[in-house]
This record gives C-alpha cells, sequence and structure tokens, in this order.
C-alpha cells in the first residue's frame, strides 16, 4: 500500500514511516502506543503527559529533558561524562594541549571500536536472525564537536 511518507507496510508487518511530517503537530490520545519506535527525528516539543507504561528508553541529543516536571538535563549530562569522559574533554578544550588531548583520547576510543569490529565475523545472522554481514556495536549518542557547547549533526 503507498501512502504519503511510508516506507512499507503489509498484513504482517507494522507500518513504516520515514522523511514524513505527517505527525507534525499531531495529538495522539487515548491510543495503545505499545511498542512504538520513534528513530533519528526531531521531536522538539513532544510532551507526553499522564501516560504510563515501563521499559521506557530515550537516547540522542536533548537540549532539556524534563520527566515528570523535574528537569533531568544537568543530571544526564553528569552521568553521560562519568560513562565517557572523552565527552567533557572535548567540550572544554580550550588550549592546543586540550585539542591534542581530547583527539588522543578520541583516537583510543576509535581504535577500539575498530579492534572489536574486526573480531565479528564476516558474514553470519544477525540478532534478528535474517542473514547479513557482521554489524558492529552501537555508537552511543551524538557527540558535541570539539570545543562547543552545542550538538550539531551533520546532516
Amino acid at each position: 500500500m503507498a501512502l504519503a511518507g511510508r516506507v512499507s507496510e503489509t498484513a504482517l508487518m507494522v507500518p513504516e514511516y520515514a522523511q514524513s511530517d505527517e505527525f507534525r503537530g499531531a495529538r495522539i490520545h487515548l491510543c495503545d502506543l505499545g511498542g512504538l519506535e520513534i528513530r533519528d527525528c526531531e521531536v522538539t516539543g513532544l510532551k507526553i503527559v499522564d501516560c504510563y507504561g515501563s521499559d521506557v528508553y530515550l537516547g540522542g541529543y536533548f537540549e532539556r529533558l524534563v520527566v515528570n516536571d523535574v528537569d533531568v538535563t544537568t543530571y544526564v549530562e553528569a552521568e553521560l561524562d562519568r560513562r565517557h569522559p572523552a565527552r567533557a574533554l572535548a567540550r572544554n578544550v580550550a588550549s592546543p594541549g586540550d585539542y591534542r588531548a581530547a583527539w588522543d583520547a578520541i583516537g583510543a576510543l576509535w581504535g577500539a571500536t575498530l579492534n572489536q569490529a574486526r573480531l565479528l565475523p564476516t558474514r553470519g545472522t544477525c540478532r534478528c536472525g535474517c542473514r547479513q554481514p557482521g554489524t558492529s556495536p552501537r555508537v552511543q549518542g551524538r557527540d558535541r564537536p570539539l570545543g562547543t557547547g552545542a550538538s550539531r549533526r551533520a546532516g
């Protein structure tokens, strides 16, 4: 079935939307959204109010994040910096020495990622069971460019 903004839809698959503004400004009320997945989307102004569930996952860059009327942005940033110290190094560069230290830290992380990728099979079965080339571990988050306080995404 070909509908504007839809990538595919079959009797066995749920609809998938890509590069669509079909939901911009929409209001979803009294719906079961269990299993809903939103990937790589602009969500500025997204509000989820009076909803319930378990195992809710948010991942990405959010300039401000409020949960149950509590701004948790600073807490989340501090926890991510604790887990990934290169983030703070890259964000706080002020001198050539700082740039070198941040670049070295990022280079070491990238080297470790490449070493892990080299251990993956070249052909096999991926986690979903389909036959695909090996996949590399997911890179978590989109960090800020060196020396900036704001995230910028290559588009």
